[in-house]
């Protein structure tokens, strides 16, 4: 077999659920050609998805570093990045991304995230607004894009985001995100929100 086959049931095996399989089949695409930046970047995904993302981050570092230019891997190590609390070298990565992959809603999501957790609630507002353009029922970025106008006083324009979020939340049937929404507005109008998190990284 080779490298490609390899790769071909690696990503089966992934889509699957058979993450540890995945990881033996791209170990093998790697030892049969070891500059293969696919096989490294499959192989951090199925060890991002076994929560091991030491690993993960060093397989989507040698995957960049063999492919400067890999869009997926700088977001993959992005939201590894992120979740290990790194949030400026996930900024950094999703900096890149957003510069490789413009129209990507998902990539200016997360890389408003990454400012908001460093303290950028501006640029993370310009973020979540480059997202909604790209994607205008991205109900996740409303709810964002309201939480940073609101930490930054401007209630209002937060509140208006929210609603539209929680709208958005219901037509897509996700009453859970609904109703969390909804109470994240009381609690503003409450003026008890201290606590209010953004939502989390976008995946692929």
């Amino acid at each position: 077999m080779s490298a490609s086959d390899w790769i071909k049931r690696g990503m089966k095996k992934a889509q699957a659920g058979n993450y540890d399989g995945a990881i033996s089949d791209y170990t093998q695409a790697i030892l049969l050609q070891s500059n293969c930046p696919e096989a490294y970047c499959g192989r951090g995904n199925a060890y991002y998805r076994l929560n091991n993302k030491i690993r993960a981050l060093e397989d989507y570092t040698h995957a960049i570093t063999l492919k400067p230019e890999f869009s997926e891997a700088y977001f993959n190590r992005g939201t590894a990045r992120s979740q290990l609390g790194n949030s400026q070298g996930a900024l950094e990565d999703f900096s890149r991304v957003v510069h490789l992959s413009p129209r990507d809603a998902k990539a200016h999501f997360n890389w408003g995230n990454a400012h908001y957790r460093l303290g950028h609630k501006q640029e993370a507002i310009e973020g979540y607004s480059r997202a909604i353009q790209l994607q205008p029922d991205y109900a996740e970025a409303y709810s964002n894009r309201g939480l940073a106008h609101c930490k930054m006083q401007a209630v209002g324009t937060g509140l208006l985001d929210l609603h539209k979020a929680a709208t958005l939340y219901k037509t897509q049937g996700n009453m859970s995100r609904h109703w969390q929404t909804q109470q994240t507005i009381a609690k503003f109008h409450s003026d008890s929100a201290s606590a209010t998190q953004v939502r989390g990284e976008s995946a692929r």
